[in-house]
């Protein structure tokens, strides 16, 4: 009876452990099962909704800048390359003012497209590491610096550290006393450069300057290097820092340069009322394609995610075989040129020079090289308010165009030219317009007794001839026609000959201009640009040529952009921090 007693008791413990084991079991279950519901309804909240902001990704960007010149210099002070470091460092080095994309732009008021190169009206500028500006009077303009905004490390270089109103002051005087040796006339309205105090910067002027955003806010005197890369070595890509939205990790030259994304970077954007840590892509690549068909392949294949600059002849095969590539059309904004010699024999002729304008086919050239532009852009844009149709213009300037060889065929032999002359035009290599024009030039002219030689060089071969002066007859390059300060003064103002100066030195011409660059009131400035852009076409000491339109081609995963060109001069350290890419787009559509 006792072992019954016993049997049934131990019976009954072994099913209460494995009812309890059980139990036990399906409890651990049922919180594995919660746990796991719990992870993924945390990992649903993670994925952005469709339409939604994306971090992440790469993104390929193909510029162009004077025949797809590198960066063979990161220093922005270098006398021939300091443009190219600008471009090249645009995505993390820091100027004090750009455009304002996104109170002004297509997302915003839609007042500015920003589609005009090199240059933004001051009345679109926003502030970068200026966070405002004020004038205190007429000559003192006040820099009001961000707060708490980094500078990123570089290891043998600096660690990170605040940026500060000393760094402003610092690089902007040490631009300033390189470009005066450049070209001493252009800053001599410039009395000082002072940090007052960790977060102020002063300039004190002596006189007025009209195209003071240029120099201080997003062009000449800009970026801003801390003493520490100057000491390192400011010209070596391995020792940049910047507070942009990326940072420099790799350049290969003849190859690409990487950026990366600044987990430090100061701004924000807020969409459908959610505020955005800024950059949204994690790599930026531009790389560096000189072979026009290759950029073209490219871009079709979706290796390139935007390019800025597309040839419109490109256009229709590429909307054929690229029916998801979106392509936006714009004008260009430089026209091209043909910069005379006028301190040579025959081009300080003003005839010579206007007979071979007069006996230039534009219409021809346009529709040959072109495909599609406009015929009169020089020497400012008709998106510019200081613009005056070819309708519009007086008599002696229409005549620059109205093609009439026998006309200009007269004027030589009137000017003692019956036989004509031999003439060599330089042309930088990759500028394929310039190349394409010179050809049709050398048969326009033939009738008229002039013999062409082109002959091509590099870039900054032919950069460094014209700064010495030494280059001979001509050079077909171009020049921007949205900037009349730059325009104007840069080609034909003898104080800025560090440029594309071809000898050009008229009194009445340096007089009007420097009038105008002292003239504060808008309108009054805007009449006086007027009058001495036609006076200067009338002259003829550059021949220009047709501005063609270009397309601005990116793939529909590209996001939250809006078209805009550029945010500064070759900038788009703007653009770039706001746009991301929907990768289940990109690859529903098969790359």
């Amino acid at each position: 009876m006792k072992k019954k007693i016993l049997w049934m008791l131990l019976s009954f413990l072994l099913v209460a452990a494995l009812v309890l084991s059980s139990c036990a079991k399906e409890e651990v279950v049922g919180e594995q099962e919660e746990e796991e519901e719990e992870e993924e309804e945390e990992e649903e909240e993670e994925e952005p909704a469709v339409g939604e902001p994306q971090y992440g990704g790469t993104f390929t960007m193909k510029f162009a800048w004077h025949g797809g010149i590198e960066a063979d210099v990161w220093d922005a002070t270098d006398k021939i390359l300091g443009h190219s470091a600008r471009t090249w460092g645009s995505p993390y080095l820091p100027f004090l003012l750009l455009g304002d994309i996104e109170e002004y732009g297509p997302r915003g008021t839609n007042e500015y497209t920003f589609q005009a190169w090199e240059c933004v009206p001051e009345t679109y500028l926003g502030g970068s590491m200026a966070e405002s500006w004020e004038w205190t009077n007429p000559l003192t303009l006040v820099f009001h610096i961000r707060e708490g905004v980094m500078w990123t490390s570089r290891e043998g270089v600096m660690d990170a550290r605040e940026f500060t109103a000393y760094d402003v002051a610092y690089s902007l005087n040490r631009t300033l006393e390189k470009y005066i040796e450049y070209s001493p006339g252009d800053y001599e309205y410039i009395d000082s450069i002072t940090a007052i105090d960790r977060y102020t910067v002063v300039v004190e002027m002596n006189e007025f300057y009209a195209d003071w955003t240029f120099h201080f806010g997003y062009g000449w005197l800009n970026p801003i290097y801390p003493e520490e890369v100057v000491e390192a070595g400011a010209a070596d890509w391995q020792n940049q820092v910047g507070t942009g939205p990326f940072i420099l990790t790799e350049f290969i030259p003849d190859s690409y340069a990487t950026f990366e994304r600044n987990p430090d970077y100061w701004d924000t954007t807020t969409i459908n009322g959610v505020e955005y840590e800024l950059p949204f892509i994690d790599e930026l690549i531009f790389p560096i394609i000189p072979d026009e068909s290759t950029q073209i392949a490219s871009l079709r294949t979706g290796k390139i995610d935007w390019q800025v600059r597309v040839p419109l002849l490109y256009s229709d095969t590429l909307a054929d075989t690229s029916p998801d590539l979106i392509q936006e059309m714009y004008l260009q904004g430089t026209t091209p040129l043909l910069g005379l010699q006028v301190n040579q024999e025959p081009w300080n002729n003003r005839n010579v020079r206007r007979a071979l304008m007069i006996g230039t086919d534009m219409k021809a050239i346009r529709d040959a090289v072109l495909v599609s532009g406009e015929i009169h852009t020089f020497p400012v844009s008709p998106l510019t308010p200081y613009y005056t149709p070819l309708d519009e213009l007086p008599e002696s300037a229409q005549v620059l165009y109205s093609n009439d060889p026998a006309l200009a065929k007269q004027m030589l032999i009137d000017e003692g030219y019956a036989d004509g002359f031999k003439m060599k035009i330089y042309v930088a290599s990759g500028m394929l317009v310039q190349e394409d024009i010179t050809m049709m030039l050398l048969e326009m002219w033939a009738p008229l007794g002039v013999e062409v030689e082109m002959e091509l060089l590099e870039w900054p071969v032919l950069a460094g001839m014209n700064a010495e002066g030494t280059l001979e007859d001509s050079w077909c390059e171009q020049m921007v026609n949205t900037q009349p300060y730059i325009a104007l003064g840069t080609l034909a103002d003898p104080v800025r000959k560090g440029w594309y100066w071809s000898g050009y030195d008229d009194p009445l011409f340096s007089e009007m201009h420097r009038t105008i660059l002292k003239t504060s009131d808008v309108a009054e400035r805007t009449d006086l640009i007027k009058e001495l852009s036609i006076y200067f076409l009338e002259d003829c000491a550059f021949i220009p040529f047709p501005s063609p339109y270009l397309v601005s081609c990116y793939w529909p995963w590209v996001k939250n952009y809006y078209g805009e060109i550029e945010c500064g001069y070759y900038n788009w350290q703007v653009q770039t921090s706001l746009l991301w890419i929907d990768q289940d787009l990109k690859a529903e559509l098969g790359y």
